[in-house]
């Protein structure tokens, strides 16, 4: 493991697991869109519930786009390994019969916008009158399929979700029984030691060629970036400050360069392709997150992690919240063409541990326990439960859990957001037109 997070001890024998399947089944998480990035730390999460008494497996879905495909993503030979440690990848019709057929006391799922979530949740009640969970993967996204208990980073992720994005996929979350702010789990500065070869810097430098002299600058562009003119900036930039450059392109392009998804630079081509620079494998992530001495990102969320993995980081963008969180931790720019002063300035990229906990504050609800602690806590609590617990009830009571969480500050910038999108709407040739024609039709 790496950086800040979890021991998991006394794991030799401590999970309930032969090659058959599971003989005690207290846990199932079932996890539907698959973070080629992350997913490792579900299996983290699932051998740490087995460490400490709960006996968990952990099902990971394998049809595209969304799954983890077998041949693409993992072999047959890391298949096999995942399994003997009670980890199963399943096409999604096998994951509904396996539901089926398998009783447990709790199934856990995740949050994002996909239906058959909803009815994996609709199934294990039907099949074994079981409790459901879901746990948001995102700070500001979670999409609520029903489940009776809500796993979510922190209060101000409801904020985030009621105040500023205003989502009607999560309208329903005073159905719930409980609410609990556990952290984020994908956040976790734990590096992937199941499905990645790299061990140490020295691993990942030869395999991918760097120059062990220079430093090491990981690139996180967003989804679109590759079609902009910040990516060519960036790129020329820290070549020319001796930076060993790495991209890491956004998890949509590792979708499409293997299930064929939303093709955007050509068949099997990236945006690190376009740019000519060295495009990492999406199970290496972690290990860069690790290893790499300074961070730039776009406009991509994955900046919320940084603070965890004690990386500094530069933000490129117009102003968002997300600069909001993380600006005692970052250098924000609106201009590329300054990355190469941030870099060669250094002092700007110099933070201490104090200036992290600060953005932390923001984004973990507890600063003593990692996610993982956290998580074991809310699902050992819903194991306990008796049921009889009575649900939120209002989206008032849902209000009140993130009531005077949000500096005013941030309500200032909602307020800047909302004023932004009502100035693109009316920037709409189709608005102007129809606005034009209403006019019109009054006079």
């Amino acid at each position: 493991m790496c950086g800040r997070t979890t021991k998991v001890s006394g794991l030799a024998g401590a999970t309930n697991f032969d090659k058959g399947g599971v003989t005690d089944r207290s846990v199932i998480i079932v996890n539907i869109a698959v973070h080629g990035g992350s997913y490792h730390k579900l299996i983290h999460l699932c051998k740490y519930l087995n460490a400490n008494g709960i006996s968990c497996l952990l099902i990971l879905n394998s049809s595209p786009p969304l799954g983890l495909q077998v041949g693409l993503d993992i072999d047959d030979a890391q298949r096999e390994k995942l399994r003997t440690d009670g980890v199963f990848v399943m096409e999604y019709d096998e994951i509904r019969k396996y539901l089926e057929d398998t009783p447990a006391r709790l199934y856990v799922f995740d949050g994002l916008k996909t239906a058959k979530i909803k009815d994996l949740i609709d199934l294990v009640r039907a099949r074994h009158n079981a409790k459901t969970a879901q746990i948001g993967s995102l700070y500001h996204e979670f999409i609520y399929w029903g489940a009776d208990y809500v796993f979510l980073q922190h209060p101000l992720s409801l904020w985030f979700l009621n105040e500023v994005y205003h989502w009607k996929g999560h309208k329903d979350l005073y159905r719930a029984r409980s609410i609990i702010f556990a952290g984020n789990i994908f956040s976790e500065p734990v590096c992937n030691e199941w499905t990645s070869e790299i061990r140490s810097k020295s691993d990942l430098c030869d395999k991918y060629n760097l120059d062990v002299e220079k430093p090491i600058c990981l690139w996180l562009p967003d989804r679109h970036d590759g079609n902009r003119p910040v990516y060519r900036s960036v790129v020329d930039t820290v070549k020319a400050a001796s930076y060993n450059l790495v991209v890491k392109p956004h998890p949509w392009e590792y979708k499409n360069l293997k299930h064929g998804f939303d093709p955007k630079y050509g068949e099997g081509v990236t945006s690190a392709n376009k740019y000519e620079c060295e495009a990492i494998r999406e199970q290496d992530s972690s290990w860069f997150f690790k290893y790499s001495d300074i961070v730039i990102i776009g406009t991509s969320t994955v900046g919320m992690e940084m603070p965890y993995w004690r990386k500094p980081f530069i933000y490129i963008n117009d102003g968002s919240w997300r600069n909001r969180v993380v600006e005692s931790c970052s250098v924000w720019l609106t201009d590329p063409s300054k990355v190469g002063e941030a870099l060669m300035e250094g002092s700007r990229l110099r933070f201490k541990e104090e200036d992290y906990q600060k953005a932390l504050a923001y984004l973990h609800p507890d600063a003593k326990r990692t996610s993982f602690e956290l998580h074991l806590e809310g699902i050992r609590a819903a194991l306990e439960d008796t049921g009889t617990s009575k649900r939120i009830g209002s989206n008032r009571k849902v209000a009140r859990l993130y009531s005077g969480k949000a500096p005013n500050s941030w309500k200032i910038y909602e307020e800047h957001m909302l004023k932004r999108i009502i100035g693109q709407i009316k920037q709409n040739s189709l608005v102007q037109k129809s606005y034009s024609k209403l006019k019109g039709m009054l006079r």
